[in-house]
């Protein structure tokens, strides 16, 4: 029972869900596993796609400024909202993506996680929108907008964190909720189809591949992969990586559908460090799942120190990170590495903590200490608009939701904790109804694309 919940509510019900909570992770494994998998295949950060003609494409190292040339058979455009600008850039004109923005706050206020417990509350507010909050680390994190962006750069404003207020309000009216709770925000853009829905709610969330056939002085196919969800990434590569090994005349020769992603592989084992505490050694586990063991035999490599401004990470934790998951730039470790650092700290990303990451790079053999600087102008508008309480993050397409990078293939096998959900419906609903539960969650993987060998560079 809620005591605390709407008195108007007419009825909830409780499901249980499978939860993803370090997408950023996920993301990272699958690009780790992919190049594992396959000799040929290289994934390159920080490279961006400067011009085609012809057969060849224009890549630029946008570290280096250095370029190099590739002559590809076929291109697939998963660059999400910046589809369109992608395909521009490559000399072909495309009108595929109508994103809408989806922000989240996160707020620190026990009273709340103490009334959400250990569920998800999921509703629709007075708008038809549906709305989500849970607890995490002792924060709150909830959400969610649906608001038409063009810019796929578009960042959380003040009248989506009014929106998100009130609708937690609406959900737990007698408990006190207001700006001084926020502690951090963050924004990320759908990759959602171009549509004339009439509301943002209504527009699909499926997913398509739609192909620019060559032409326009460019010698091949583009693929553009548009739409989809966490909940369906397994299912759009196959069916995109099927119609691929068709047009190549290739067949499959190794399937991935069992396999277990990165740190699912042999889960759940606790990973091996008996100079840390349980405790700890099982924070790596969920963080890492089975790759922990790399990460425990280096935090007892050298002296460690929990972060002054997280103490759930600790220094050698950060120097892991930077020494072996290609991070760059400061923004990479903290927004599309470990997101849970700045959104669960308790001031959110204040400027010590993100001196303490940067000192945290000691990786030998570099020019200089700290990570690499982007141009103070760009730094401070476009990529740390937090420099104090509550302040703005975007959120980029490698970054995405603030869920656990579950391991799709060992979900099904291995008995792992679910998240367990409320639905709420309320007499202020005036739009629509609630869609049946498994229209927004669901925890039936989907078979996972089919590795080819070798794989050219494409």
């Amino acid at each position: 029972m809620r005591p605390a919940l709407n008195p108007e509510a007419i009825c909830t019900a409780t499901y249980y869900d499978a939860e993803i909570t370090y997408p950023e992770r996920l993301r990272l494994e699958l690009v780790q596993d992919a190049e594992a998998a396959c000799g040929g295949a290289r994934a390159l950060n920080y490279v961006r796609s400067q011009n085609a003609a012809g057969g060849t494409v224009v890549l630029r190292d946008e570290v280096s400024g250095k370029s190099c040339e590739v002559r590809p058979r076929i291109v697939v455009n998963a660059t999400g909202p910046w589809i369109d600008f992608t395909n521009r850039g490559l000399g072909r004109e495309s009108r595929f993506i109508g994103g809408t923005k989806g922000s989240h706050v996160v707020l620190d206020h026990p009273e709340l996680v103490k009334a959400t417990g250990d569920e998800m509350i999921y509703f629709v507010n007075w708008d038809g929108r549906i709305c989500i909050f849970y607890a995490v680390d002792g924060k709150i994190i909830a959400g969610a907008t649906d608001i038409p962006a063009g810019n796929p750069d578009a960042v959380c404003d003040e009248a989506e964190v009014d929106y998100i207020l009130e609708a937690m309000r609406m959900a737990f009216p007698s408990i006190r909720v207001d700006r001084s709770h926020v502690v951090f925000r963050f924004c990320g853009v759908r990759p959602l189809p171009r549509s004339d829905a009439p509301t943002p709610g209504q527009i699909s969330r499926d997913h398509s591949y739609p192909v620019l056939a060559p032409g326009n002085g460019i010698d091949f196919p583009i693929y553009s992969l548009v739409g989809g969800k966490w909940t369906t990434f397994r299912a759009l590569a196959e069916q995109v990586s099927s119609e691929i090994l068709g047009v190549l005349g290739r067949k499959r020769i190794r399937d991935s559908a069992d396999v277990p992603i990165g740190g699912g592989k042999g889960y759940p084992r606790m990973p091996e460090g008996n100079g840390l505490p349980p405790e700890r050694l099982a924070t790596l586990l969920d963080r890492y799942g089975t790759g922990a063991d790399r990460v425990a035999a280096f935090l007892q490599a050298g002296p460690d120190a929990p972060l002054a401004g997280h103490a759930g990470y600790s220094r050698r934790e950060i120097e892991f990170m930077a020494r072996n998951e290609r991070v760059i730039h400061l923004d990479d470790l903290i927004l599309r590495r470990t997101l849970r650092l700045p959104a669960t700290s308790h001031r959110g990303l204040t400027p010590p903590m993100r001196a303490e990451c940067d000192e945290a790079d000691i990786r030998p053999g570099r020019r200089h200490r700290g990570f690499r600087k982007r141009p103070a102008g760009r730094l401070s508008r476009n990529w740390f608009r937090h420099r104090c309480r509550g302040g703005v993050v975007p959120r980029y397409p490698s970054s995405s939701r603030l869920y656990r990078a579950a391991k799709s293939g060992a979900m099904e096998t291995t008995p792992r904790p679910v998240k367990k959900s409320t639905n709420m419906s309320t007499r202020s609903r005036v739009t629509r109804a609630p869609p049946p539960a498994n229209s927004l969650h669901t925890r039936t993987p989907h078979r996972a694309p089919t590795m080819v060998e070798p794989c050219p560079m494409a």
